[in-house]
């Protein structure tokens, strides 16, 4: 079983987030789906923008 997960990673990732997406647009519409997505690229970002410049370090430690 591991090697099976080993060998078809990514397309069991991709399986995973194509249900996710599924789901989502099942429950909530297409407009709000895209809504929530594009707000979680926005965290993600600035996340990330926040990390490289280091910006909270000062205050984590």
């Amino acid at each position: 079983m591991k090697s099976f997960v080993q060998a078809y990673r990514l397309p069991l990732i991709g399986f995973g987030l194509g249900v996710v997406l599924a789901i989502l647009f099942l429950v909530f519409g297409f407009w709000r789906t895209l809504l929530v997505i594009l707000l979680a690229l926005a965290g993600a970002g600035l996340g990330f923008y926040i990390q490289q410049h280091h910006l909270l370090d000062r205050f984590m430690h």
